[in-house]
C-alpha cells in the first residue's frame, strides 16, 4: 500500500540516523526485512539511504549498517545487486580498513560471504580500487588477530591474475610510506626548531621578570 511505502521511507529509514540506534537496531532491521520481502522494489532506495547515513565516526553503529546491509542484501535479487556493488564498496572499503578491530572484522566476513564474494574478487573494477587497497592496508593491522585474518584472507583470494595489481600497489604503498616518513621528520624538525624558541623566550622573560622585581 502508499502509505506503507511512506511509513517505510520517511519514518523506518531516518531512524537510522539516531544516535541511540544500538538500543533498538534488532528490531529496527527485523522491519526492513519485512518490508523487503513484501515489496522487494523498496530494497534499492533503501541502501542508497543507508549508504547516505553511514557513521563514520561511530564503530558501535557502523558495525550494525554492516550486518543490517548484509541481511538486506541477501533478500535483493543478483541483477539489481550487481548494480548497487560499486556504491557498496565505495562505502565498504574504508571499514575494510578501519582501525576499529570489531568494525574491519565485520566488513571481512562482509566482503567473504557466499553472494558478495563473487563480485568482491572476480570484478576488476571493485577489486583493484575499492577491495585490494584496504585489504593490504589491514595486513598490517595493530590488532594481531585481525591482521591474521587479512593475511589468510589475501593467501587465499588474490590469485595468480591479481598479482600485476599487488605489485603496482605495494609501489604506491611504498612511496606514500615514504612520503610519510618524510612529512614526521619535517614535523620533529619543526617542533625542535618550535622548542628553542620556547626556551629562548622563557629565559628572556624570566630574566626581564628578574630586572622587573630589582
Amino acid at each position: 500500500k502508499p502509505e506503507h511505502c511512506v511509513f517505510f521511507h520517511h519514518v523506518l529509514t531516518p531512524m537510522h540516523k539516531v544516535r541511540s540506534l544500538p538500543i533498538y537496531s534488532p528490531q529496527l532491521t527485523y522491519c526492513i526485512c519485512q518490508f523487503i520481502l513484501k515489496d522487494p522494489s523498496l530494497a534499492d532506495s533503501f541502501i542508497r539511504s543507508l549508504i547516505r547515513y553511514w557513521p563514520r565516526t561511530h564503530p558501535t553503529k557502523e558495525a550494525l549498517f554492516l550486518e543490517e546491509l548484509y541481511e538486506v542484501l541477501e533478500r535483493v535479487n543478483s541483477n539489481d545487486l550487481y548494480l548497487l556493488m560499486p556504491k557498496i564498496f565505495q562505502v565498504i572499503s574504508p571499514t575494510l580498513a578501519s582501525s576499529h578491530s570489531h568494525v574491519c572484522g565485520k566488513a571481512l566476513t562482509f566482503i567473504t560471504s557466499e553472494f558478495i564474494l563473487p563480485y568482491a574478487f572476480n570484478e576488476a573494477e571493485i577489486f583493484t580500487q575499492y577491495v585490494l587497497p584496504s585489504l593490504l592496508t589491514s595486513c598490517n593491522h595493530w590488532n594481531e588477530q585481525v591482521q591474521e585474518q587479512f593475511r589468510i584472507t589475501v593467501h587465499q583470494r588474490v590469485t595468480p591474475q591479481h598479482q600485476v595489481y599487488v605489485a603496482d600497489l605495494h609501489q604506491a604503498l611504498q612511496q606514500h610510506n615514504i612520503k610519510e616518513e618524510k612529512v614526521k621528520a619535517e614535523r620533529v624538525v619543526r617542533k625542535q626548531k618550535w622548542d628553542k624558541i620556547c626556551a629562548s623566550v622563557e629565559k628572556i622573560t624570566a630574566k626581564y621578570d628578574s630586572h622587573a622585581i630589582v
